[in-house]
């Protein structure tokens, strides 16, 4: 039977499990913590993972991500989900990479070989990375292509960097520490020895799908393969292990799922009309759904999705897209500009000034604020 909840009771939801409600007498947590609750966050930019990190804390600052990534070694920065770069822990990185790696590296098949990588040459890169890595790494990409193209494999355009992620999703590569401005990268088994193998529960679809569910619920099938890159038949078949922990709910009309444990918890939490919160460029809570309509209206999807794959840094407030943001430095001053899609509310201002505030402080700088009219 399905249960029908309302959009606004769907938001709080969400921002209850995207730990986007916390306040400050909310248990204190790591990056591991906040990376681990959402299974990964999206890193191609390591300053917008970061600044996910900070949405989702308190007290922390950008130097306890770097810290964690590079000295602790408590995560690794690697490609996963969707076959993108994720901050993801330690810990699980092997089992979703055993589980997702091989349909990630299938599906780039085709553009391997536009970029002249035939399955033969992409196997012997691999071993030549591999080697490369076992001997002289932590190497920086230049080096790596220059290990290549010692061994008469084309690098150039993007096939070094396509070559390095196939290893990547092999579970051998990650990215290692910075050398003089340049990332490098490391043999995942240097890098982390042996932290993590296999997920808790035994099953690795059923436990992505309920740890997804448990960061992003109420979410539907489509969601789950989208955030993934698990195939949509393999997603639908995930909620099947644990069909008995799960609530069917209508979200205007639209079927979607969630936790039975997290049904009604911490109802009306995020309705308040100053808790607003500056979500980075690609932020979870837009990028975690294949369908965002509960958190953009459709009038304003194209100021936020602007094609390209990118989805600019927004605020929210009580779940919903109010504005796009940016910012810039300038004489030691972080400059952030709001620009909203529609007249905010004058109460809003207190909290915009509160989240302005604490991103500068998280970066370690002074602030001014504008809001464009």
């Amino acid at each position: 039977m399905e249960q029908v909840i309302s959009e606004d009771e769907a938001r709080d939801l969400r921002i209850r499990a995207q730990l986007l409600a916390r306040d400050e007498g909310s248990k204190p947590l790591s990056v591991v913590d906040v990376v681990r609750q959402m299974v990964g966050l999206q890193a191609q930019d390591l300053m917008a993972a970061s600044l996910q990190v900070r949405a989702r804390s308190h007290g922390l600052v950008h130097g306890d991500v770097t810290n964690a990534l590079y000295h602790d070694r408590t995560m690794v920065r690697t490609w996963c989900l969707r076959g993108t770069l994720h901050l993801v822990a330690a810990e699980d990185v092997r089992w979703l990479l055993d589980l997702l790696g091989e349909s990630l590296i299938g599906a780039a098949r085709r553009r391997r070989s536009q970029l002249g990588l035939n399955e033969a040459t992409t196997e012997r890169a691999v071993q030549v990375i591999e080697k490369a890595l076992q001997k002289s790494g932590p190497l920086t990409r230049s080096e790596v292509f220059d290990r290549l193209a010692s061994a008469h494999i084309p690098y150039e355009s993007q096939a070094g960097i396509h070559l390095i992620r196939t290893a990547g999703l092999m579970g051998l590569v990650c990215y290692g520490p910075e050398r003089d401005g340049s990332e490098t990268f490391v043999l995942i088994d240097d890098w982390i020895g042996s932290k993590g193998s296999a997920p808790r529960t035994g099953d690795a679809t059923s436990e992505l799908a309920r740890r997804y569910l448990s960061a992003y619920g109420p979410a539907a099938h489509a969601d789950l393969a989208w955030w993934s890159g698990l195939g949509a038949a393999v997603a639908k078949a995930a909620f099947n292990g644990f069909a008995g922990e799960l609530v069917r709910v209508g979200v205007s009309e639209k079927p979607a799922f969630v936790l039975a444990s997290h049904l009604g918890r911490g109802a009306g939490i995020a309705r308040q009309e100053n808790r607003v919160t500056l979500l980075p460029a690609f932020d979870p809570y837009l990028l975690g759904y294949k369908d965002r309509s509960l958190a953009v209206e459709a009038a304003y999807i194209k100021n936020v999705n602007v094609g390209g794959g990118m989805l600019k840094p927004v605020v929210i407030a009580n779940g919903h897209v109010v504005a796009t943001w940016g910012s810039s430095k300038r004489r030691g001053l972080l400059e952030v500009s709001v620009e909203p899609l529609e007249t905010l509310p004058p109460e809003m201002l207190t909290g915009l000034q509160a989240e302005a505030a604490d991103l500068a402080r998280y970066i370690g700088m002074k602030h001014s604020l504008q809001i464009k009219e």
